[in-house]
């Protein structure tokens, strides 16, 4: 029996589903939308046979930049262009309350280690990308 889970946008999808019934994904990556491509890429880490707590890890940094780029109207893909990359950086090593939350966690700084974790994150994801893109 397949076990139910959460995409990005809090919907539950079955392990073998991907939340995303009925759409193919196109080869232009802007036509697909940034949550899509994200939830493409951690099915693609779970067939990966990669670890649930890095594929968590993956998610939730992915989830948050998904996040900030909503609230700066970043379609598709643009929030990948390498200027919004490095204002979310900015965000990250700045911003005193991230995510709009009142969560302890949100309002410490981040340490330089885990800011490297998001570009880290956002380094694998944009890779897989490119080559997943770039393979047709």
């Amino acid at each position: 029996m397949p076990r139910e889970n959460r995409n990005l946008a809090g919907q539950s999808r079955s392990e073998n589903g991907s939340g995303l019934e009925g759409q193919t994904p196109s080869r232009d990556p802007g036509v697909f939308g940034l949550r899509g491509w994200i939830e493409g890429y951690l099915l693609a880490l779970e067939a990966a046979n990669l670890t649930p707590g890095t594929v968590r890890e993956y998610s939730g940094k992915l989830a948050n930049f998904a996040w900030w780029c909503d609230r700066h109207d970043l379609d598709g893909l643009s929030g990948l262009e390498p200027r919004s990359l490095r204002q979310f950086q900015v965000y990250l090593q700045t911003e005193s309350r991230r995510w709009d939350s009142d969560n302890p966690r949100a309002l410490k700084a981040l340490t330089p280690e885990t800011v490297h974790g998001y570009i880290r994150v956002l380094k694998a994801f944009c890779t897989w990308l490119v080559q997943l893109v770039g393979s047709t």
